[in-house]
């Protein structure tokens, strides 16, 4: 049997749920609920408070740059995945006759900004699955020579395909093309090639086990030395209080000149206790461990009769498995009055494990659904 890497009780609302929901929502780290307490103490401290705040969000981003293996200093924090892929799409002087390469396996966001460019003539070039899979030779077959972009999740959040990011970076760099690598379903998880990519996005509430209101954006300055946010604030350039602050501005030179202004502390606070704790059980085990629970989701789903949509070889897949069935939005509710959390709805039913989760969460959730079934 196959146990959690973690404590169960290092988490909220454990008690009696059997919790594969993360790769929507993951459940609250007690620590990083504790951390957010010490947000509010901060807050009523004044100068002192503010002080502790940058110091917080400075070791916060030391530990993503841990994760990610990337300078701390390439980092920014903001408002959501979703405002630092639109952060990206505003600094890049898009003209028309441009093309952005996206497939039909993305999260809303990563498609979004740029099909608001097409007003202004730029060509969104989408790439179909081939069931349910998107080969790395059919992105890099709609590139050409006037792709400014293609935005990718490295994991898809649909049914949890994982593309091989360094060999489409490897091909990009031939055409000239930039790459956004969105993260959100792979960081905390897995090993994120972050360095392949030149930017780099995540939300932080899900596999992160961080909460809402906070984003990552990785800005590659060693591809891309220089750009220009389209949105500029206070906390985005230097020497605030120049003397000629009225007449001219210096942006910041690393990733602080896409943060506007303060953004949500305490998420800050909370990601800080979080990113420790992954670090500390270290993701290439993580990994491993949601990957061969994975196996066996694929192999109890299958033995059910359900078509998985999930790719069964672990270096194609996240830590998610999906099946298709009409029923979908039925089965999720239906599953959580059994005590069992997992994301249900578009015609498909998801599973997500993470190292709080081990093989009897597994056995549960196969039995509630030949249930419910």
């Amino acid at each position: 049997m196959r146990n959690a890497l973690v404590p169960r009780s290092d988490f909220l609302g454990l008690d009696g749920v059997t919790h594969l929901y993360t790769a929507a929502e993951c459940p609250m780290l007690a620590v990083a609920a504790e951390a957010m307490q010490e947000y509010a103490q901060q807050k009523s401290r004044a100068e002192a408070g503010r002080a502790n705040h940058a110091a917080v969000a400075g070791a916060c981003k030391e530990a993503l740059a841990r994760l990610l293996d990337v300078s701390p200093e390439d980092i920014a924090l903001v408002g959501s995945a979703s405002d630092a892929i639109n952060q990206v799409c505003g600094a890049i002087d898009f003209r028309p006759g441009d093309n952005v390469v996206i497939n039909d396996l993305e999260f809303p966001s990563v498609a979004l900004p740029w099909l608001r460019l097409k007003a202004r003539g730029v060509e969104v070039r989408v790439v179909h699955h081939r069931d349910w899979d998107i080969p790395t030779e059919a992105l890099l077959d709609a590139v050409d020579g006037r792709t400014r972009l293609v935005g990718l999740s490295h994991v898809s959040y649909v049914n949890g395909l994982r593309h091989d990011v360094e060999t489409i970076a490897a091909g990009l760099r031939r055409t000239g093309a930039l790459l956004l690598l969105d993260a959100t379903q792979s960081m905390g998880v897995l090993p994120v090639p972050a360095k392949a990519a030149d930017f780099v996005v995540s939300s932080t509430y899900k596999w992160l086990l961080g909460t809402h209101g906070l984003g990552v954006l990785y800005w590659n300055r060693a591809r891309i030395s220089d750009l220009e946010p389209a949105a500029i604030g206070w906390y985005s350039v230097e020497n605030l209080f120049a003397a000629d602050r009225y007449e001219r501005y210096t942006l910041k030179p690393d990733a602080g000149r896409f943060e506007t202004g303060y953004v949500d502390f305490p998420a800050i606070y909370a990601l800080n206790a979080s990113v420790p704790y992954l670090l500390d059980a270290g993701v290439g085990r993580i990994a491993a461990h949601a990957h061969a629970l994975g196996d066996l989701l694929i192999d109890g789903l299958r033995r059910l009769g359900l078509e998985v949509t999930t790719p069964v070889a672990r270096e194609r897949r996240g830590a998610s498995v999906t099946f298709l069935h009409e029923r979908a939005a039925e089965i999720g509710p239906a599953l959580a009055q059994r005590g069992v959390h997992v994301w249900a709805g578009d015609g498909r039913v998801r599973a997500s494990t993470h190292l709080f989760n081990g093989e009897a969460d597994v056995e549960c959730y196969l039995e509630a659904l030949a249930e419910v079934l």
